[in-house]
């Protein structure tokens, strides 16, 4: 089993860790308080040595964080990770090769929204490797003297998970662009003249990258690694996810009730964490299948949530495709005649519009981040390329304060998150390309 020498739950330095659960002294907490990890006896960030189990550590302050209450929850095999085939399927490849050749995995960087997965696939990576890792949030090391930290206590072959990795300083960035470039990392020993840099040899490690968008990663960083975007979960997967919780909590649910539940999480295995914690506070260990009603209403699901919250959980849900056919869709309801462009070689132009003689190019955007000026500029270029007056980009995010200054002034309509819930406010559909 892979050993994590870093903190669960990274915190600032000095702070004490609010994750600990209350003792109790009943025997239930008792046996849960069980499923904890004991105080680090080594400090995972500086690796100062905790003979006193003290919570902080006796050096840098750091807390020597304690496993979350979910611990059960975590597979440790690719095969046992619910979801992402197309990834696993890839990384299982690479892993038998790195095993059977005695090498370091190439280093890697996962994209995805939060709590979908991409840091919980990153310690099964290591767990498959059967190796040690370290994982830090790019918050902490904000110095290169932190990140230096870091990396003298990484051995052969062992793996160092980077959350947030694109909000990286620039200088603690560049320090770790060298160890990818060089394996060395350089140590300044001593203060003022007599100050010295000794270069040390780092051993062949894997670095993984934790980010919401891949394009945000500097590309000094983005050309040692190879890159993975997580797909959309399914319904179905969603509820393999909320029966996996289920069993870890001891909650009885039909076989039936985990698809119905699913659909309630749009989509991301941490709304599923939190729902099935909802279940088991409310209604205990036992729920039944005649029970859906009473659970949506006391949780506020279902036909008790708000349309606007339906419309924007089914958007989220959506694939790009999707969400083309889908403002095809909305378009067609508002007069208009629709022409859905090919999937490839559109040049930025998913949708045509006419109506009242004019024509009106659209580009769709099922985005999580903001959408920026580049896109719009490209747009603008492909409506004229088409000779197309009048433009719409539509995104199920918003727009950058330069977007907004481009398309000022221009034929160009820019409709994101909210106009959309109000354009759509008779809730979500499904459209079907004709």
């Amino acid at each position: 089993m892979a050993r994590d020498i870093s903190c669960h739950l990274v915190a600032i330095p000095g702070t004490i860790d609010k994750t600990e659960p209350p003792k109790r002294k009943d025997a239930m907490a008792q046996a849960e308080n069980s499923n904890y990890d004991k105080i680090l006896k080594t400090c995972w960030f500086c690796g100062a040595q905790n003979a006193d189990s003290l919570p902080v550590c006796p050096r840098c302050k750091m807390t020597l964080g304690i496993k979350s209450r979910c611990a059960t929850d975590r597979p440790e095999r690719l095969r046992d990770f619910i979801g992402q085939n197309r990834i696993k399927q890839a990384l299982a490849g690479r892993i038998q090769n790195a095993r059977m050749k005695g090498e370091a995995l190439p280093h890697l960087l996962l994209g995805a929204a939060p709590e979908m997965g991409k840091r919980l696939l990153a310690t099964v990576i290591a767990e498959e490797l059967q190796v040690a890792f370290t994982r830090v949030h790019a918050s902490v090391i904000s110095r290169p003297t932190d990140l230096t930290g870091v990396l003298s206590n990484i051995h052969l072959h062992q793996v160092m998970i980077v959350e947030d990795v694109e909000s990286l300083e620039p200088r603690v960035r560049s320090l770790l662009v060298e160890v990818l470039d060089n394996l060395r990392v350089d140590i300044l020993v001593g203060v003022g003249p007599s100050a010295r840099v000794h270069s040390l040899p780092m051993p062949k490690f894997t670095f993984i990258g934790l980010t919401s968008r891949l394009s945000r990663v500097d590309p000094s960083i983005r050309r040692w690694c190879v890159m993975y975007d997580f797909d959309t979960y399914t319904v179905a997967e969603i509820g393999r996810i909320i029966e996996h919780l289920a069993a870890s909590r001891a909650i009885e649910i039909a076989p039936d009730m985990a698809d119905e539940l699913a659909a309630q999480c749009a989509g991301s295995p941490g709304n599923a964490v939190v729902l099935m914690e909802r279940i088991k506070r409310n209604f205990g260990t036992s729920v039944r299948l005649e029970d859906i009603p009473a659970v949506f209403a006391e949780l506020g699901l279902g036909e008790h949530r708000p349309k606007s919250m339906q419309l924007q959980d089914a958007l989220n849900t959506m694939s790009g495709r999707d969400f083309e056919l889908w403002a095809a869709g909305l378009f067609r309801r508002q007069g208009y005649v629709v022409e859905i462009t090919e999937a490839s070689g559109d040049h930025g132009i998913d949708l045509i519009l006419a109506k009242d003689g004019r024509a009106t190019a659209v580009q769709c955007k099922r985005w999580s981040d903001p959408v920026g000026e580049p896109i719009l500029r490209d747009f603008y270029g492909a409506m004229v390329s088409a000779g197309m007056a009048n433009g719409i980009v539509a995104t199920t995010s918003t727009f950058t304060p330069s977007a907004k200054e481009f398309a000022h002034n221009k034929p160009i309509r820019l409709i994101d998150l909210d106009e959309l819930l109000n354009l759509g406010a008779i809730g979500p559909e499904t459209f079907k390309e004709n």
